[in-house]
């Protein structure tokens, strides 16, 4: 039997002190801790997992969706979506349906997040234009 999302949170939370590798294990939709814990708006997680090595632009096998684009749609999760875009999430990455971490937030009224996300991308544009 498959561990649920939650279980395997915990249970890598727990191994990841043991070992770095099991942070960025999945179950069999692609789903990570790092994923769980941003769905649920758990950042004492969501940090955990960082520092441990988790891979934050791991994408889900159905929906190719990273950690950014399911914390971006979530309702208060403000923190989350700030600590990914800091450690560097892919900000373009596009899921099956064609959409970013920003479609994601502004189609669910996450205006919080797509502000917080487009205003990166924006700043990511410029420094690439000053570097060129």
């Amino acid at each position: 039997m498959l561990a649920t999302a939650k279980d395997m949170a915990s249970l890598a939370c727990y191994l990841s002190g043991y070992n770095k590798k099991l942070v960025n294990v999945s179950n069999d939709k692609g789903i990570t801790p790092l994923m769980w814990a941003c769905a649920n708006k758990n950042k004492s997680l969501v940090e955990r997992f960082i520092n441990r090595g988790a891979q934050v632009d791991a994408i889900t096998l159905k929906k190719k969706r990273t950690a950014l684009m399911i914390a971006a749609q979530e309702r208060n999760n403000k923190p989350v979506v700030k600590r990914l875009i800091k450690v560097g999430s892919l900000l373009g990455q596009q899921d099956t349906d064609g959409k970013t971490a920003y479609d994601l937030a502004a189609n669910a009224g996450n205006f919080t997040n797509a502000i917080l996300i487009k205003k990166e991308c924006d700043a990511r544009e410029i420094e690439q234009q000053q570097e060129e």
